[in-house]
Formats: C-alpha cells, structure tokens, sequence
C-alpha cells in the first residue's frame, strides 16, 4: 500500500550532500608531516541538521514512484549490483552494494540504491499495508591531523520504512537507504565510501515474521603517506529499531 504524506519540501536530491571543495593551492601546512597525520576516527549520532524534515516528502516520491528492483534467480555473491538473497521466508529485493562517496564526491540515486526486506510472495513493497513513516537517523565520522584540526569528516543518513504487514502479520522493513547530507575532504586528502548488506534475518516466526538486516558502510581516507580504512555496522528491524553494532569509535 502506498502512503502520501505531505511535508513541504526542498529540492532534495540535487543538494542533498553539502561537499566542500579543496582549495586548488596547498595550505602552508601541507609542507609539515604532521598536516597528513591522521587520528583515530570519531563516529557519532548526531541531531538531525534538517529537523524541518525538508527530505521526507522527496524520498516518499522517489521510492514509490519506482517499483522494487527485481528479484534474482540465484543467491548473489554481494559484488552482484542488483539481486536478492533469501533466508527461510522472506527475502531481501534491490542494491546490495554501492558507494555513497567516489573521490570526494557523493553519490545518490536513491531509486536504485535501496534495498527491502520482504516476503517471498509479495511482488512489490507496495503490496505490504500499515508502513510507517520514514524513520531516519543521521551519524558523523570525523578525522583530525596531526595539528589537531578536523581534516575530513562526513555525515550520512540511514532511512528506511518499517512495520509493513503482509496478509495482516509480520513486520517487514523497505527502501532502506544510507544518504550522505555533508562532507569535508583537506587539501591532499581522498575519500571513498561505500554501503554494504551482508545479512537478513527473521527475528520472529515463519507465520509472524519480524524481519532484520545488517548495514555497513565503509570508508577510506587516502592522503601521500598514509591510507585509514574503517568501518560501522548497524542493524535495521522490522519493528522500527536501529541498533549501533559499532557502539561508536
């Protein structure tokens, strides 16, 4: 069942991700070591810096006015851009993978780039009823130099429906997505990222399903002398919870 929820929005997609350009000259400090140095990552929940909600009504449209992606034929192996992977009774239908950030730069489609966790019967995420809201999260990683600056940080928020029944029972999650809403990459400095999901699960019964998937994102900070890559895990339930397997950095 398809909801329409009213919020009065911006435009959306086109800046959804505030990036910061490098300077095209050096800073005076690119000459010290210490400038390239890089700290052990902070990752926190941060407050929503769009509490007027301005996203919402955007991200309604686009996932509904795009079916879900096909399923596949066979178990994918996670590099599979497009596919589906079963577990017992439900499965999961859309992107597996895909990058967030590619050399600085965001990335957002988030017509393709979603993925739902649904029954094997149903065809689409519209034939569930009762889905909440879209529930939304937002968390920030951030790096400082060897000056004690902040030298790349970005902030990503993690989306989803949850609560769709099916026939009356279960509670399944649909059109999870991870968006990026700000980056900031220093001079000499290369960021990539990318969204992973390697696991779903039925935390209920086959006759009441309350279905779960595990998120990854990853990320890597590149500069001349050094290469950081880190990780966070987050789990996504049916019934609406978000759960920090990272417990933060």
């Amino acid at each position: 069942m398809k909801k329409s929820i009213l919020v009065s929005g911006l435009i959306f997609f086109a800046n959804v991700a505030s990036a910061q350009v490098q300077a095209p000259v050096a800073p005076i400090e690119a000459s010290d070591p210490r400038y390239y140095e890089l700290s052990k990552p902070t990752l926190v929940e941060i407050a929503d810096p769009d509490p007027t909600g301005s996203w919402m009504q955007p991200y309604i449209d686009e996932v509904t006015q795009s079916s879900s992606l096909s399923y596949a034929t066979s178990l994918p192996t996670l590099k599979t851009a497009t596919t589906s992977v079963s577990v017992d009774e439900i499965i999961a239908v859309g992107k597996l993978v895909w990058n967030i950030i590619e050399k600085n730069q965001p990335k957002v489609d988030v017509k393709t780039n979603r993925m739902s966790v649904l029954p094997k019967a149903a065809k689409d995420w519209t034939d569930l009823e009762r889905w909440s809201n879209p529930e939304s999260r937002v968390f920030k990683i951030a790096y400082k130099n060897g000056f004690g600056s902040e030298i790349v940080s970005f902030s990503f928020r993690v989306v989803y429906f949850f609560g769709g029944r099916y026939n009356g029972a279960g509670k399944y999650i649909a059109n999870v997505t991870v968006i990026p809403t700000s980056t900031y990459v220093g001079w000499g400095y290369t960021l990539n990222s990318r969204v992973e999901f390697p696991t779903i699960v039925n935390l209920g019964t086959l006759l009441d399903p309350i279905v779960g998937a595990q998120l990854d994102v990853s990320w890597e900070v590149e500069t001349v002398m050094k290469k950081s890559r880190e990780s966070a895990s987050y789990f996504v339930r049916g019934d609406g919870q978000i759960i920090d397997l990272t417990y933060g950095f």
